[in-house]
C-alpha cells in the first residue's frame, strides 16, 4: 500500500516497485498546487486580477472567449482576436521550417570519423521522419508561444509486435504533449533549470485504458483494471451512456519507469537509460515561477479594452443609424414601414416628432 514505505531516492537507490509508487504518489501530492496554478493562473494583490493569467484564461483568449460578462443593452460583443493573430505569426515565423540536425565530427581529418558522422546523421534523419517532426516541432511552437511552455516527450521505446513472430521490434519515439498541465516536473531546485523526472497524468476510458495496456496485464494476470472513481455521460441522439474513466500516471526518470492505473501499478521497468527522457522549453523566464510567460500574457487586458470599447461604439452606431420615430394618435399608424428610410401615413389628428431624448 502507498505510504507503508520509506521515502527513497531514485536516482541513487536501488528500489522496488512499491518504494517507486510511494516516492510517485508523494510526488504528485506535492505539485497538486503547481498544476493548480499552471491552469488557474495566480492573482494580484489586490485580487481584482491576475498576476500569470494561466493555462485556461490563455486558451480562452486565443479562442476569443474573454467576454466575462453579457451586455445588458443586447448590442453586439465582438471578438477582435489579436491573441489568436499573435500567436498563430509566432507560429508561423519560428516553425516555418524545422530545425536542422548535424552532427559534428570529432576529427574533421578523419576519414572513418567522417562516415561515422554521415551514417549517425542518416540514422537520426530516418528517425524524425518516422516521427513526424516537423508536426511534433510546430506544435510545440505553438505550446511555447500561446501556453509559455511546451514539453517533448521522448525519445522513448515503442515495442511493436512482428507479423508471424513471437519477438517484437523496437521503435524510438518522441512526441509533443499538447495539455502541458498533464505534465509535473520534479525540479532539482528552485532554480528550476534542471529536472530530475516528470510525471504525465491524464484520464482516458476504461475500455481504452484496458486496450493500452493489455500486454503489461497479461503479464500480471489481471483480467480487468480496477474500477474508475470518475465518469462522463455520452450523448448519442436521445441517449445518454456512461463512460468509466480511469486515472493514468506515468513516471518517468533516468533510471526508472512507473506506469499507474488508479493506485495500481500497471508497469515498471528498470531502464537505466542515464538521461530523463524529456525536454521543457520555456518561452520567455519568469523571475520566480518555474513556468515560462506567454507571448500573449501582456496583452490580454488590451484585447477586453479594445473589444469592449468597438463593441459599444458599434452599438452607438447601430443606435443613431435609424432615426427613432415616436407616434402619438388613436390607435396605429394608418401605414409603417420600417426601415432607413419610414414612411407613416397618419391620421387627421396624428402627430409624429423625434425621439425625445435626443439619442437620433
Amino acid at each position: 500500500m502507498p505510504g507503508s514505505h520509506t521515502i527513497v531516492n531514485p536516482l541513487l537507490d536501488d528500489i522496488s516497485e512499491s518504494e517507486l509508487q510511494d516516492y510517485v504518489v508523494q510526488k504528485s501530492v506535492e505539485l497538486e498546487t503547481d498544476y493548480s496554478l499552471r491552469i488557474g493562473g495566480t492573482q494580484n494583490r489586490t485580487a481584482t486580477g491576475f498576476q500569470y493569467a494561466g493555462y485556461n484564461n490563455l486558451r480562452d483568449f486565443y479562442n476569443g472567449n474573454h467576454w466575462s460578462y453579457v451586455k445588458d443593452d443586447g448590442t453586439p460583443m465582438r471578438v477582435y482576436n489579436y491573441c489568436r493573430a499573435t500567436v498563430i505569426n509566432y507560429q508561423a515565423f519560428l516553425a516555418n521550417e524545422p530545425p536542422d540536425i548535424d552532427v559534428p565530427p570529432r576529427d574533421e581529418n578523419d576519414e572513418l570519423e567522417l562516415a561515422r558522422v554521415e551514417q549517425v546523421e542518416k540514422l537520426l534523419g530516418a528517425i524524425l521522419e518516422d516521427n513526424k517532426f516537423p508536426l511534433i516541432f510546430s506544435g510545440g511552437v505553438f505550446n511555447q508561444s500561446l501556453l509559455g511552455d511546451a514539453f517533448i516527450f521522448g525519445p522513448y521505446i515503442e515495442w511493436l509486435p512482428v507479423e508471424d513472430k513471437a519477438e517484437r521490434r523496437p521503435r524510438i519515439r518522441f512526441t509533443n504533449i499538447k495539455r502541458m498541465e498533464n505534465v509535473r516536473i520534479i525540479w532539482s531546485d528552485d532554480n528550476y533549470e534542471d529536472f530530475t523526472g516528470f510525471i504525465i497524468e491524464y484520464r482516458i476510458g476504461k475500455d481504452k485504458a484496458e486496450a493500452i495496456f493489455q500486454k503489461q496485464m497479461q503479464d500480471r494476470d489481471m483480467e480487468r483494471l480496477p474500477m474508475g472513481n470518475v465518469s462522463r455521460n455520452i450523448m448519442r441522439g436521445d441517449t445518454t451512456k456512461e463512460l468509466e474513466m480511469v486515472n493514468v500516471r506515468y513516471y518517468w526518470g533516468p533510471r526508472y519507469m512507473l506506469a499507474m492505473v488508479g493506485n495500481t501499478v500497471i508497469d515498471f521497468v528498470k531502464h537505466d537509460w542515464g538521461f530523463v527522457p524529456g525536454v521543457y522549453i520555456r518561452n520567455l523566464d519568469h523571475p520566480t515561477l518555474p513556468w515560462g510567460v506567454s507571448d500573449i500574457e501582456d496583452i490580454l487586458d488590451a484585447q477586453t479594452e479594445y473589444n469592449e470599447a468597438a463593441s459599444a461604439t458599434r452599438g452607438k452606431i447601430n443606435q443613431v443609424a435609424v432615426p427613432h420615430v415616436f407616434y402619438s394618435g388613436e390607435g396605429e399608424p394608418l401605414q409603417y414601414d420600417a426601415g432607413q428610410a419610414q414612411m407613416i401615413k397618419l391620421g387627421p389628428d396624428d402627430k409624429v416628432f423625434p425621439d425625445p431624448t435626443g439619442q437620433s
